[in-house]
């Protein structure tokens, strides 16, 4: 079994402990893992660091169980805020649509019709203060994509925010507009044409003469 550059074993993922590297799924690196509830489950390396997989189950069927007694969730905080994102993702009425599903924006498979499993993944609301955010602004609303979030944090996430690399080199959209010497709302509106990146940083500003009168 060849080696892997990140070694997982004895590190802590949700209830999930690295006990030993498992054979590949065809190119898929796997891990065994001991669940904090005594099981052994082999999880994919990705899953482990994107904290899709936090249990060996057990997780899940506790939250199933734990809703199925008290109520469905209905009325709490968690489940408008799932409701309200399916609702700007697929509802063409709503006024947030065109920010949402008119630009492509959708919800995971395993979130669309599964309260609960929205719940098992994302857990309660920490504050008033915090919302769903989708780390990448363009991916979908999926465990490995969103967190609760303050106001501020998002502000910080926002598209025009985003981190691009050229020729070695990241920055921001407002750095690499003051590297190259461009304002940033030309960069802002190359970005929202589509360009690659290699042409919003490289292609020349036009130049408009001022006509003056007498000149």
């Amino acid at each position: 079994m060849a080696a892997v550059r990140d070694d997982l074993t004895g590190r802590k993922f949700g209830r999930l402990t690295v006990l030993a590297r498992a054979a590949n799924r065809g190119i898929v690196v796997c891990w065994i893992c001991r669940c904090d509830c005594g099981n052994n489950t082999t999880v994919r390396s990705a899953s482990l660091k994107k904290g899709m997989t936090k249990s060996c189950g057990c997780l899940y069927a506790e939250t199933v169980g734990k809703w199925n007694i008290k109520h469905s969730g209905e009325g709490s905080v968690e489940y408008r805020v799932w409701a309200s994102m399916k609702n700007r993702c697929y509802n063409p009425h709503s006024e947030k649509y065109p920010m949402y599903g008119g630009r492509g924006i959708f919800v995971c498979q395993e979130w669309r019709d599964d309260f609960v499993r929205f719940y098992t993944d994302m857990g309660p609301r920490p504050s008033a203060k915090h919302s769903i955010e989708r780390i990448d602004n363009d991916g979908p609303y999926s465990p490995h994509n969103c967190r609760w979030a303050t106001m501020i944090e998002q502000q910080n996430n926002r598209r025009s925010n985003r981190m691009f690399t050229y020729q070695g080199k990241t920055l921001s959209v407002a750095a690499w507009a003051r590297e190259i010497g461009v304002p940033k709302t030309r960069l802002y509106d190359r970005l929202e044409l589509g360009w690659p990146i290699a042409r919003v940083l490289t292609e020349p500003c036009r130049k408009y003469r001022v006509s003056q009168k007498g000149a």
